[in-house]
């Protein structure tokens, strides 16, 4: 499954691959190996613009499967936030 990175997949393809390299126990190469420089994870102010990206973004914050009933509920601090997620009488 030779594809270029810059091509974008679609859904679809994206889910056949990950589903192809799972079976085949494989994943996909790049053409060298990557080193994160070292201060990019001390430095102060790359922190801080991470948790602005965090807290500006989506995220997944829980499956629904953690709130199996209604008023089960899960407290959690995302980027700096607490978060409440609760199921509600309406499931």
């Amino acid at each position: 499954m030779g594809v270029t990175m810059s091509v974008l997949l679609s859904d679809e393809a994206i889910i056949e691959r990950v589903l192809h390299h799972a079976e085949s126990k494989s994943t996909d190469l790049g053409d060298s190996v990557w080193r994160e420089p070292v201060p990019n994870y001390t430095s102060e102010a790359r922190l801080k613009q991470e948790i602005a990206l965090f807290q500006r973004m989506p995220m997944v914050y829980c499956p629904s499967a953690a709130l199996p009933e209604a008023g089960s509920y899960l407290a959690r601090t995302h980027a700096g936030a607490p978060l409440l997620a609760v199921r509600g009488e309406d499931g």
